[in-house]
C-alpha cells in the first residue's frame, strides 16, 4: 500500500477513474460507488497519516473540486451519472492535474511519502 503512494496521485486519479467508467459501461452500478470512494480515500483524504507533502497539497488542493462534481463519500453522484459525462469530466479533470504537475525528476520521493 505505501509503494501505491509513491506515484503521483494525478496517475491514481487517472487509473481509477478508468476502472469507474469501465464499471459505469457495463452498468455495474455498486462497483463504480465503490470504486469512487476508494478513489476518495487513497487519493483526495488529506487527513491520511504519511501521505507526504506533496499528496496532502494535492488533496487539499483537488478534494473540493473533484467532491463537487463526482460527490463525496457518503453523497457521492457516480450511481446516477452516465458513463459519457463521468469519462468528460474526470478526463478534464485528469488534464488540469497534469498541466499542475512538477517536472518528471523535480520532484523529492520523500514528497510522496
Amino acid at each position: 500500500q505505501s509503494l501505491e503512494r509513491l506515484h503521483n496521485p494525478e496517475l491514481r486519479f487517472k487509473e481509477k477513474a478508468s476502472e469507474i467508467r469501465a464499471a459505469l459501461s457495463e452498468k455495474k452500478l455498486d462497483l463504480a460507488q465503490q470504486l469512487w470512494v476508494e478513489c476518495l480515500k487513497e487519493t483526495f483524504d488529506a487527513t491520511k497519516p504519511d501521505i507526504g507533502a506533496y499528496n496532502r497539497k494535492f488533496a487539499r488542493d483537488w478534494s473540493p473540486i473533484i467532491k463537487k462534481d463526482f460527490g463525496d463519500i457518503d453523497k457521492n453522484k457516480i450511481r446516477t451519472m452516465q458513463m459519457k459525462v463521468f469519462a468528460q469530466k474526470s478526463s478534464m479533470h485528469y488534464e488540469n492535474m497534469k498541466a499542475k504537475m512538477p517536472p518528471a525528476g523535480n520532484t523529492k520521493l520523500a514528497n510522496f511519502a
